[in-house]
């Protein structure tokens, strides 16, 4: 159970983008088990040392050889994150097959049987800690005056008994009232911004007089500069952003500034606006009117807070953010630090000063793809690294093999190790045989297309693994072993050394076929 807790943990905070070294340190404190625990800081402390992930989970002694296996295997690959969500279904699944016979009244029993226990300790007086759940804190309160919310009438409230409870640190249920909400999308949330923020002296929204106002769509003109996703008028809206509208309407209004002619500049909101045009048949919007206009610093809150509102900022439009700040104050100026500073707190990624300079490495031509959620976000670094034509060529494979955000990465990492290596561009590798070969073909459904070219990538990214896994699997054909026995060979196959497990039903059978087994070791 603990294992299955540890790799399903793991895999998730992977798969959310979070980096390794702190995710260990999140399931280090919820593995529920304290061996585990000591084990995993140790990992955590040997990776941040340069170590591979398998080789200090092999030292713990803790974890069984399968799962370190794996673990490299998918270390190796680059996928990491899949490998430990397997890990988790195959012990889950063994659990299942340990307590299957535990019927529903067994079930029923155990149950009613933890709740009476904790019952009759509160009853008594006594606290009560449920390790990773929280603790039920019993408080007696002594009598006093109060009034009766009807009718007004004082009264004497008798003394009582009263269970309180306090959450435990590691459980998620229940989040802390110290967690920052993120905010959701009532049309206040902008226009009570200045009342919050200050900015170099001056809080915005203090003089300002914000309101709703419905406009005709031909009254609003778009603004660029202030735009983080540019390229939105040549995609296709969000799916989250259709089902939304399509069942609850504009609930988050576009943000607008007029000048001294009543025209109206679009600040944010230009795909709510597509929405309500093409998905309500709608003329015109409500927006929120910012009144009078902002400072130009002012206004670049606003866009922030309006998409911090909506979720957290991905890559691109933190990149595009930092673009129109140093467009906009100067990215070397005072101004510009200053400004960056002051920020909110969680709205950037932290340590993301790099993300200034990606959108000037990444190709205009994948933006595109990029706004559209075609190509994944844990790529865009790999990407800005490599040449324009080697994105391009990348990109083609992405749309080709309809390949998702773990196999983009994979192949990415096997691909550009392998253009390394041979010194060739990553664009030559897939216009050769055998890869262009697999791109090539039409029959294939997509899915086995993707496998296809993977599984042959893989074997140009690692030949020698490839030859040797077939070698090690014609053995175990030629040995013929029976059902109770296996072989297991070295992690990779970096050892010549193979591992012989033989399987018995229990210790007597062991006991009986042991000086069999010592006779055939010692050859007599």
């Amino acid at each position: 159970v603990a294992v299955a807790k540890f790799t399903r943990t793991l895999s998730t905070m992977l798969q959310s983008g979070v980096p390794i070294l702190d995710a260990l340190q999140v399931v280090a404190k919820t593995a529920g088990n304290k061996i585990i625990e000591r084990a995993v800081i140790r990992v955590s402390e040997s990776i941040a040392e340069g170590r591979p992930m398998a080789e200090p989970l092999a030292d713990s002694g803790v974890f069984p050889n399968m799962v370190i296996q794996m673990i490299h295997v998918g270390e190796s690959v680059g996928a990491l994150d899949t490998m430990l969500e397997k890990i988790a279904d195959f012990y889950d699944e063994e659990v299942y097959k340990k307590h299957q016979n535990l019927s529903k009244t067994q079930a029923t029993e155990s149950v009613e049987a933890f709740l009476r226990i904790s019952k009759n300790s509160l009853i008594s007086g006594s606290d009560l800690l449920i390790s990773g759940f929280g603790k039920f804190n019993v408080k007696d309160k002594n009598s006093r005056r109060g009034r009766n919310p009807q009718t007004g009438e004082e009264l004497t409230l008798e003394a009582r008994r009263v269970v309180t409870f306090k959450p435990s640190g590691q459980n998620n249920l229940f989040p802390s009232e110290q967690e920052p909400k993120v905010r959701g999308s009532h049309p206040s949330a902008l226009s009570d911004l200045g009342n919050i923020r200050k900015i170099q002296g001056s809080a915005i929204g203090e003089n300002m007089q914000n309101q709703l106002k419905e406009l005709d769509f031909s009254a609003i003109t778009k603004c660029g500069k202030f735009s983080l996703h540019p390229h939105s008028s040549t995609i296709s809206l969000p799916h989250t952003l259709v089902q939304s509208v399509k069942i609850c309407g504009i609930l988050h209004p576009p943000v607008v500034y007029s000048d001294s002619n009543n025209e109206y500049t679009l600040l944010t909101g230009w795909r709510r606006l597509r929405a309500a045009k093409e998905l309500l048949g709608r003329e015109k919007c409500l927006c929120l009117v910012l009144s009078p206009v902002p400072k130009e610093r002012d206004l670049l809150l606003y866009i922030l807070e309006d998409q911090f509102s909506c979720g957290p900022l991905d890559l691109i439009e933190q990149a595009r953010f930092y673009e129109i700040c140093q467009a906009i104050l100067g990215s070397e100026s005072p101004q510009y630090q200053d400004f960056m500073k002051a920020l909110p707190a969680g709205r950037l990624t932290k340590g993301s000063q790099f993300l200034s300079s990606l959108l000037q490495y990444l190709e205009p031509s994948l933006f595109k793809n990029i706004y559209a959620g075609g190509i994944s976000e844990k790529i865009l670094k790999d990407l800005a690294s490599i040449s324009g034509d080697d994105q391009r060529a990348f990109a083609m494979l992405i749309d080709n093999l309809g390949l998702g955000s773990n196999m983009q990465k994979k192949a990415f990492t096997q691909l550009y190790e392998l253009s390394r290596r041979e010194r060739r561009s990553i664009q030559s590798l897939l216009s050769t045989p055998p890869l262009s070969n697999l791109l090539e073909k039409r029959e294939h459904e997509d899915t086995q297309k993707a496998k296809d070219f993977m599984a042959q990538l893989e074997i140009l990214h690692r030949p020698r693994l490839h030859q040797e896994e077939k070698a090690f699997q014609d053995l175990v054909k030629q040995l013929a072993l029976p059902k109770n026995c296996s072989l297991t060979p070295s992690l990779s196959f970096e050892k010549d050394e193979i591992t012989l497990n033989i399987r018995f039903q229990n210790g007597a059978q062991l006991k009986c076929k042991w000086q069999e087994i010592l006779d055939i070791l010692s050859g007599t």
